[in-house]
């Protein structure tokens, strides 16, 4: 059973739903070697959290941070990544420079047309 809340009507509404299983499984395409993108550190946070990710070779890589509904709230990266350890800070602002809602938060790194998410919380 998934439940959920939802207060936009000003009214706390509470929802549920079952997960039936089909049986049918899902085998995402391998994301490309050669890249990886670390736990995220402090998770959850309070001012900043610490993005790291690795790659064995120069590639065009995208980081954004998107909300639930995968909406960016901030371009973190968009260029040749360098060879070795990549680290990038998000201090909770989103690219407009406001103050992200507390919540929860993925990391999405794009990589040769392939996505890789992390998530955490704010």
């Amino acid at each position: 059973m998934i439940t959920w809340t939802d207060a936009r009507n000003g009214n706390t509404d509470v929802y549920t739903s079952r997960m039936i299983e089909t049986g049918i499984t899902e085998k995402p395409a391998p994301f490309p070697s050669g890249i990886n993108l670390d736990n995220l550190y402090p998770n959850p946070f309070n001012s900043s959290v610490e993005i790291k990710y690795s790659s064995k070779s120069v590639r065009q890589v995208k980081v954004d941070v998107v909300d639930l509904s995968g909406r960016q709230v901030a371009n973190l990266f968009d260029g040749a990544c360098q060879v070795g350890s990549n680290v990038l800070i998000w201090s909770g602002k989103s690219s407009n420079d406001q103050n992200a809602a507390s919540g929860v938060y993925f990391v999405r790194l794009i990589v040769d047309r392939q996505t890789l998410i992390k998530k955490r919380c704010c």
